[in-house]
């Protein structure tokens, strides 16, 4: 299945393929098959398809951190970095910005920054070669919240019939077979 996003024109596409639960002796042998495509009008048109990108264990990570994240169990910001280098992932709690000194003045009641994951991209040569590039997405947590569940779906937490996954099929924010 295809998860499908649009954040403010960023369209995200991603598919995991081959999930397995993670196993403590044969964690490093558990690759899933990942297809992603970010798209923004006129800039950014960047894709790749079946390529071993994530190991079973940091899909698992990825969905517990999502969750943390979701309710305020995280409260400095942290990274998530995988094994291969294509994505890392920053979850940045909201804070205030007078008192980090990021701003002198801030109109009453904007005083609070919002709370997002960062999802840095590195981008690569076609030759193969890892470059010093990338770009970045921010999710909010209504977008990790459609993220999360999917990962949820990918490692049966959650299953097709569940409520929201419907959801999500019928406004095709979630595509394809499982």
């Amino acid at each position: 299945m295809w998860l499908k996003l649009d954040i403010r024109g960023m369209k995200i596409e991603l598919q995991i393929n081959g999930y397995q639960r993670s196993d403590k002796d044969n964690w490093d042998c558990q690759w899933c098959d990942v297809s992603f495509s970010f798209e923004f009008p006129c800039c950014i048109d960047y894709s790749k398809m079946n390529d071993e990108i994530i190991l079973s264990c940091e899909v698992e990570a990825l969905e517990r951190k999502i969750d943390d994240f979701i309710n305020d169990r995280i409260t400095d910001k942290e990274t998530l970095e995988l094994i291969e280098p294509d994505f890392v992932f920053v979850f940045k709690p909201s804070y205030n910005i007078l008192e980090s000194g990021e701003y002198e003045y801030a109109a009453p009641g904007y005083e609070m920054s919002n709370a997002v994951m960062g999802w840095k991209v590195n981008l690569w040569e076609r030759d193969g070669r890892l470059t010093n590039n990338y770009f970045s997405a921010t999710l909010d947590k209504v977008a990790l919240k459609v993220l999360g569940d999917y990962l949820r779906l990918i490692t049966g937490k959650l299953n097709k019939d569940s409520g929201i996954i419907k959801a999500y099929i019928n406004d095709r924010v979630i595509y394809g077979q499982i």
